[in-house]
């Protein structure tokens, strides 16, 4: 049968209605918590990063050329999540001395452990255990083959700055632990509890409404007039020979919600272009436009909640000290923080950037996880097919 679809477009392939996940549900469940909810929600970004690809690759089955949206690439990341929450109990067994760190990681070489003994070995107090306390979290979240590539230099100082919290008073190990578990925990459910569940949204607005346009689309998910015309930027912007803009503060501040409907437009008008070049920019651009209102805006709070929560030490001093092992894993490589091409700040060879950074401020995660999404929009195929939503499990 002929199509209908206007010249130099190509037709929209809709979502049938069973299919689209209940993202709202996961988000209101009192009853989900730390791992339990990072699973679930994994769950649910595997099946929305499906429904949303269709959108975009008409050929999609369980693999695809064309550039991922905001969802294949941040499932990787709420994994990590997950696989932090788990890694920070097995650190916590570790310094409780439940288990000896060559006990629990028995593969690891001994040419590894030797590079890190003055630390293990001959620290004393606090010290050790903090040393003790940080290799294992590392090596708990390992995949493959357990090696101790741990940087010594960025052990030192990560192990001086968490001795430096847990010495506080009223303050230990054990609130160190919470402290991470509730901050990685806040962070999944806020970003789901948005972004997660607007595409929910989004897919059933094209179920509802398979006439939508792009414009329509914008206007549905904001009254804000910067929703159309962030998506008219971003129009002008994909169809430009110059790299696409990163800097949204200028353009837009911190008016951030409507460039999730701007996002979601562009989606849209790229489920119909048929110059790959083209649609491929405009879905980069998408995904954006979201990370920029998640990172700028939604998860803010869960880094930098303006106060000391009960039961807890500063988020953003817990997050400093684990910045250097921030990483994400997919399914063939590894983007990693401490191997993330940062300027020097000081100079010092014995001060790596990845030290000089803390992942709870802003300004110091957005270009790294920029580079990380241009490593995803570079290697799209990479990525399917979905990994594990269980982050106990390997990818």
């Amino acid at each position: 049968m002929a199509s209908d679809a206007p010249a130099g477009l190509i037709p929209k392939l809709f979502v049938p209605r069973q299919s689209i996940p209940d993202a709202e549900a996961i988000a209101q469940n009192p009853n989900l918590h730390g791992v339990e909810l990072n699973r679930a929600i994994n769950r649910t970004y595997v099946e929305l990063s499906k429904q949303l690809q269709r959108v975009l690759d008409p050929e999609f089955a369980e693999g695809s050329k064309v550039s991922p949206s905001w969802y294949s690439m941040a499932i990787y990341a709420s994994r990590g999540a997950g696989k932090g929450m788990l890694a920070a109990e097995a650190a916590l067994s570790v310094v409780g001395g439940q288990r000896s760190l060559r006990d629990m990681f028995p593969a690891v070489p001994e040419e590894d452990w030797k590079r890190v003994a003055p630390l293990l070995e001959d620290s004393r107090g606090p010290a050790k255990d903090c040393a003790k306390f940080l290799v294992a979290f590392f090596l708990a979240q390992q995949e493959g083959p357990t090696r101790l590539t741990l940087d010594p230099r960025v052990l030192a100082i990560s192990a001086g700055r968490m001795t430096s919290i847990i010495t506080r008073p009223d303050t230990n190990v054990f609130t160190f632990t919470r402290t991470l578990k509730n901050m990685l925990e806040d962070g999944n459910r806020r970003i789901f509890q948005d972004i997660g569940v607007s595409c929910q949204h989004y897919l059933e607005l094209r179920r509802d409404q398979p006439g939508v346009t792009p414009e329509g689309v914008a206007r549905h998910f904001s009254e804000d007039p910067l929703a159309v015309s962030a998506y008219q930027d971003g129009l002008r912007f994909a169809a430009s020979p110059e790299d696409l803009p990163t800097d949204f503060a200028p353009l837009y501040g911190l008016n951030t919600a409507p460039l999730l409907a701007s996002g979601f437009a562009l989606y849209e008008r790229a489920s119909s272009e048929k110059n790959p070049e083209l649609r491929d920019r405009m879905i980069q651009h998408a995904g954006n436009l979201l990370a920029y209102h998640e990172q700028a805006k939604v998860a803010v709070p869960a880094f930098l909640p303006g106060q000391i929560l009960p039961g807890e030490t500063e988020r953003g001093d817990v997050m400093e000290v684990l910045t250097p092992q921030v990483d994400v894993k997919t399914r063939q490589w590894t983007w990693s923080m401490h191997k993330c091409d940062l300027p020097d700040l000081d100079g010092s060879f014995w001060t790596p950037p990845s030290t000089e950074r803390n992942w709870a401020v802003f300004e110091d995660r957005w270009g790294p996880i920029l580079d990380y999404f241009a490593r995803c929009a570079a290697n799209p195929e990479s990525l399917w097919p979905m990994p594990n939503p269980d982050p106990a499990q390997g990818v």
